[in-house]
């Protein structure tokens, strides 16, 4: 028997595999599929994972994950049927608590917001005491970003691409469509990033609160204009903060693959995947020459952005769409259609 227990002291039991005594921030997820995925996601690192919907381990871990292994602290589950999976998490020192009542976790969340929480052992149980300490600043990205530059072959356009803790599934996308990928840490200085003499410059997913990484931000705030660049999730977040902007952390953010996005210019609805905790807040884009390019259906918070003097863009949602609907893979399909069209014309 363990507990799931959080700072503000509430509490579930159920059944271990693996270690106790994990903390991390408590977050869900509303995806019914994709939990390979989810938990091979680095912009997870840090977090304890609720799966809301109640059954996972239906099928097993597929090839197709996010990484080379798993990043979550921890995951919380109503039944997980499959022993191979947690047990392949357990090998890398992640527990997997299941029985327990998700509905209500997830509630607990929506009503106080993310906490931070532990996976504690025991027989018995009582009121959540310890501290949960949380990291300082944001150390998740250099533990997820890769530590050098690695080249990815491709016919077509080359794009820059730097990692603050991407998902494979972008990176599959762009072998697809034959991209010449080179990937950069998150350390990589502007005139890094343009000695490849790319057509395009990607700023990827990752984790963490984007205000703390000072050094990436100036980074990007070095490459505004010179090639056109899209940024997703943190990338986007990053972008706006570039430019001048703020973000600020969501209460429990946007976690899953089922959710709704409106295309401000056409009113297209998109569903999308996403996986972040913090926001570009709208009312700090003012005088940056970023606009609202797409917004959250539920929350109205800002899901993309547009600066057409720098050539630049940013989305919130995922989409390459690993897990989740394919809906807003426009994205990338525009933005690689847009390099292709300007190739061979910078100076």
């Amino acid at each position: 028997m363990a507990y799931l227990q959080t700072a503000n002291g509430a509490q579930w039991s159920g059944a271990i595999t693996g270690p106790t005594g994990v903390t991390g921030e408590l977050v869900f997820s509303t995806s019914p599929v994709g939990y390979p995925q989810s938990v091979t996601d680095p912009s997870y690192c840090g977090q304890i994972l609720v799966f809301a919907f109640p059954l996972t381990g239906t099928y097993p871990v597929d090839s197709n994950l996010e990484s080379g292994r798993p990043w979550v602290r921890g995951v919380v589950t109503g039944t997980c049927d499959d022993t191979a999976f947690k047990q392949w998490l357990a090998d890398w020192g992640i527990p997997v608590l299941e029985n327990v009542p998700t509905r209500r976790v997830v509630e607990h969340i929506r009503e106080g917001g993310t906490v931070r929480a532990r996976i504690a052992g025991g027989s018995t149980g009582g009121t959540a005491t310890a501290n949960h300490p949380c990291p300082e600043g944001n150390p998740y990205v250099a533990e997820t970003s890769c530590a050098e530059v690695q080249r990815y072959p491709g016919s077509g356009c080359r794009l820059a691409v730097i990692d603050y803790g991407i998902k494979e599934g972008i990176l599959r996308y762009l072998s697809d469509r034959s991209v010449e990928v080179v990937r950069f840490p998150h350390t990589v200085t502007p005139e890094g990033v343009l000695a490849c003499d790319p057509d395009g410059i990607l700023l990827s997913n990752g984790p963490g609160d984007p205000r703390f990484l000072r050094e990436e931000r100036e980074t990007v705030k070095g490459l505004l204009g010179a090639r056109p660049l899209l940024g997703i999730c943190l990338g986007h977040q990053l972008l706006a903060l570039a430019c001048g902007a703020d973000s600020r952390k969501l209460p429990f953010g946007h976690r899953g693959a089922n959710h709704p996005v409106v295309d401000c210019a056409s009113g297209r609805g998109v569903v999308t995947s996403q996986n972040h905790g913090y926001e570009v807040v709208a009312d700090s884009l003012a005088g940056t020459g970023l606009s609202v390019s797409h917004r959250h259906l539920s929350d109205n918070t800002v899901e993309g952005v547009v600066h057409p003097a720098y050539r630049a863009r940013g989305v919130q949602f995922h989409p390459e769409a690993s897990p989740g609907p394919t809906e807003g893979r426009c994205i990338l399909d525009d933005f690689l259609a847009s390099i292709s069209e300007r190739e061979g014309s910078y100076v």
